[in-house]
């Protein structure tokens, strides 16, 4: 199809001309990730620069360390490789987009009313995702956003698949690849509760869910256990996935909650515990300070709904480099702002009085991951993977206002009223 060549083709070549012409520095996460990677892939162990066995989830590290043995060792030529997926994540909006427009026209016999809702709207979402800025960018950061908004995107179209099917593989593929997303970030536990409602939804008998879910439930514990193992063989201790949790959980919980929120470093260096230690130390400061300030705190998980959406500060890296992404960027492109918030909800609402399947998959996404920031803490970065289903909301939502416009202007029958026709 034409429409996904020039989606697929305006998307990478962005992306592969931001990583020719950008030169970001590995910094903060970005060495972390880099040099584990590397540890890895040379034979020398998931092992941190400063010893940290377990301290950053494993996902992303070893997808670099698989790279860096089976093709180029160098973080540029990663870079290369996420532009490449960046640019199928823009096919993949388009998809989900198609999916979804479908499945609000279904009862719809008129066919303009099923070329906008299956195709113009779905093109709209995929090329805005193409021209976006935060996802041309993390292409060229070795960071887990590119890959991972791929996998959060390949997930909901599982989901949509999976959603009312009679067989169960669609749910086995959708726990497999909720696997893979909780190594990668851990609280991507957060969305199982979706799909448990897409295992429960298969078929008329309990017999068929139950076996749907344990399916689900299997292969997101196979990709899962081994790390898990790995983990409780190192630390004589079962440790899920990382053993960052108590970080996160205090960034957003201390006295000193603001944006860059907490004084970790000072910790650190105050007490010097191994990273268990650690992990449990952060997570009783954290508590220690919700129970002495319930109210305060309160307030404060509010609070990151704004460091989140509507914070003005550019995403990490990208918020403290006057030079960053690049001087030499000359091409258009979109970017966050209230009106994608604006019109993405109301674009969500107008399609969810449409299917309450829609407010199930899209909002429930996106509603389970703001719920997550808010319990840990947030960050404008934290936003990027949840920026592909607001443009699909938006896009969707316009092509709906758009039918009824043409209706209420009589240039397009109602679906009862093209039923009548001879």
């Amino acid at each position: 199809m034409l429409i996904m060549l020039a989606i697929g083709l305006s998307a990478v070549l962005l992306r592969l001309e931001y990583v020719r012409v950008s030169d970001v520095p590995l910094e903060s996460d970005m060495a972390d990730y880099f040099e584990l990677a590397r540890n890895v892939a040379n034979g020398q162990g998931y092992i941190s620069p400063d010893g940290h066995r377990a301290y950053l989830p494993p996902g992303y590290p070893l997808f670099m360390a698989l790279f860096f043995k089976l093709l180029i060792p160098t973080a540029q030529a990663v870079r290369y490789f996420q532009a490449v997926i960046g640019a199928a994540s823009c096919l993949l909006a388009f998809h989900l987009a198609r999916l979804l427009g479908q499945r609000l026209t279904r009862n719809s016999s008129n066919r303009l009313e099923r070329n906008l809702m299956g195709l113009a709207a779905p093109s709209a979402a995929g090329l805005a995702m193409a021209f976006y800025d935060t996802h041309i960018i993390y292409a060229g950061i070795l960071m887990t956003e590119t890959l991972f908004t791929f996998l959060l995107l390949l997930w909901i179209v599982a989901l949509v698949k999976a959603w009312g099917h009679p067989q169960v593989r669609w749910t086995a593929v959708a726990g497999f690849l909720l696997g893979i997303m909780i190594l990668i970030r851990p609280t991507s536990i957060f969305y199982s509760p979706l799909l448990l409602l897409a295992s429960l939804s298969l078929g008329r008998h309990w017999r068929h869910r139950l076996h749907a879910l344990a399916m689900a439930v299997g292969l997101m514990a196979v990709v899962i256990l081994p790390w898990t193992l790995r983990n409780t063989v190192a630390f004589k201790r079962v440790v899920l996935v990382s053993t960052n949790g108590g970080v996160s959980f205090y960034l957003g919980h201390n006295p000193h909650f603001d944006y860059s929120s907490g004084e970790k470093r000072a910790i650190r260096t105050a007490t010097d515990l191994d990273e268990i230690a650690e992990n449990r130390m952060f997570y009783s400061v954290a508590w220690e300070y919700i129970r002495a300030h319930p109210g305060e705190d309160l307030r404060n998980s509010f609070t990151k709904l704004h460091h989140v959406y509507t914070m003005k500060i550019k995403p990490f890296p990208w918020d403290y480099s006057r030079e960053f992404p690049t001087r030499d960027w000359r091409y258009p492109t979109l970017g966050w702002g209230l009106w994608l918030l604006i019109s993405g909800g109301i674009g969500g609402v107008l399609c969810s009085l449409r299917d309450r399947r829609f407010v199930a998959l899209i909002g429930g996404v996106i509603g389970l991951h703001t719920l997550h920031c808010m319990i840990l803490f947030g960050r404008t970065r934290f936003r990027v993977p949840m920026e592909p289903l607001f443009l699909i909301s938006c896009a969707l939502g316009v092509g709906l206002l758009a039918v009824y416009v043409l209706r209420a202007t009589h240039r397009m029958p109602s679906t009862a009223d093209a039923e009548e026709r001879p």
